[in-house]
């Protein structure tokens, strides 16, 4: 450590008053709302992490542990409240009034991560719990069954199933929550999906309610990606809103990265590439997210190269640095091949990991939906 501190004086290298007020502040910040899957005060994990690298790579790996992003679970309850008043804020410059209670809105997210009650909670929305005012829709798989019901289900799965889609067909808008839009291929395929459910019932209604795609946090790759398919496709009424927005200057792969002077940037990337080589690549059970990632996670997920954490976990789209553990007892390694030995000081627990059984992948189940045939059969059932 001695030697760091010595080389990092120089000019060449950030400055350790910067560096210090940095990993001071992570643990600040870690202390309003401890990081769920380790346990200790933030430095001494960062210490604990260095060990385990060759020293050579102590420069750019303490720049890394001093440049994150933590957010506490204090901020995230705030920027659902911003959330609200920035869609009602959007809608009335549209001409629309949404009422407080939320009674005219349907709100719906991504995963099924409980985003949905705790908005309404957090912004007192009425009535969350009453099925005649809020159909039971609060996730896409639920779309998907809705759906799925109203064309292969029985009479009375199909009745239930066109009253939920026709009920929220009456509302004023749809609110499509997510905690983090980060590469936004995931989030775009999902808003896809949404909006092909809400053009479709609405052929029959004539209601088609405006779409706010609502994230606590973003990049400005994921904002790109969803408002560049709805200019290119021409699509109607939907806007994205963040309470956080991550733009090139907080992306470790980007010219713009401003989170490091020029020099420590590039050792930064070096620690990066030689991390993904030599340690994540072992891991077999990271194969998907290496396919979808052009075939390296140097920078993480779709190589975002955010350095964010919060609270719950730790996205892959963040630096594996950050988040990679060894020790994880769901990690795959060739046979006879030892267990690197790294345990970063946010290690991450995986909702996905391998391959999915194509069989019952919600994209197999909603191919069946997206069929013309059964397109022409939803509507006639939706209309019956």
């Amino acid at each position: 450590m001695m030697n760091y501190w010595r080389n990092l004086s120089t000019e060449a290298r950030i400055d350790v008053d910067h560096l210090i007020a940095g990993l001071h502040n992570v643990e600040l910040l870690e202390g309003m709302s401890k990081y769920a899957h380790c346990t200790g005060l933030y430095f001494p994990r960062v210490v604990a992490a260095l060990k385990q690298l060759p020293q050579e790579h102590w420069d750019a790996a303490l720049a890394v542990f001093g440049s994150v992003i933590y957010v506490p679970r204090t901020f995230l309850s705030a920027s659902m409240q911003y959330l609200w008043w920035a869609v009602h804020a959007s809608a009335e410059s549209r001409g629309s009034r949404l009422s407080e209670g939320g009674d005219d809105i349907l709100v719906t997210e991504v995963d099924q991560d409980g985003l949905g009650p705790e908005f309404a909670r957090l912004n007192g929305l009425s009535a969350r719990l009453n099925g005649s005012v809020h159909p039971r829709l609060g996730d896409v798989q639920r779309f998907r069954y809705a759906l799925f019901d109203v064309l292969n289900g029985t009479g009375q799965e199909q009745a239930h199933a066109s009253a939920q889609l026709r009920l929220a067909s009456s509302k004023k808008a749809w609110l499509i929550l997510t905690d983090k839009a980060l590469s936004g291929q995931s989030l775009l395929g999902d808003l896809q999906k949404i909006t092909y459910a809400r053009d479709l019932v609405a052929e029959v209604t004539g209601c088609r309610p405006d779409i706010y795609v609502v994230a606590q946090i973003s990049t400005v790759t994921a904002e790109n990606e969803v408002t560049g398919w709805v200019q290119s496709e021409n699509v109607e009424g939907i806007t994205f809103l963040s309470a956080v927005r991550l733009d090139g200057r907080a992306q470790v792969g980007s010219p713009e990265c401003r989170l490091f002077n020029s020099e420590t940037h590039q050792l930064v990337i070096s620690l990066c590439e030689w991390f993904d080589k030599e340690i994540v690549s072992q891991d077999l059970s990271l194969a998907t997210f290496r396919e979808r990632s052009s075939g390296s996670l140097a920078l993480g997920y779709r190589n975002t190269g955010i350095t964010l954490v919060d609270y719950r976990n730790t996205p892959t789209n963040s630096l594996p640095l950050l988040w990679f553990n060894s020790r994880d007892p769901d990690a795959q390694y060739e046979p006879g091949v030892s267990r690197p030995k790294y345990v970063g000081p946010f290690p991450r627990v995986h909702s996905r990991r391998g391959k999915e059984d194509s069989r019952w992948s919600e994209s197999t189940l909603w191919e069946e939906i997206l069929r013309p045939s059964a397109r022409e059969t939803i509507l006639d059932r939706l209309n019956s």
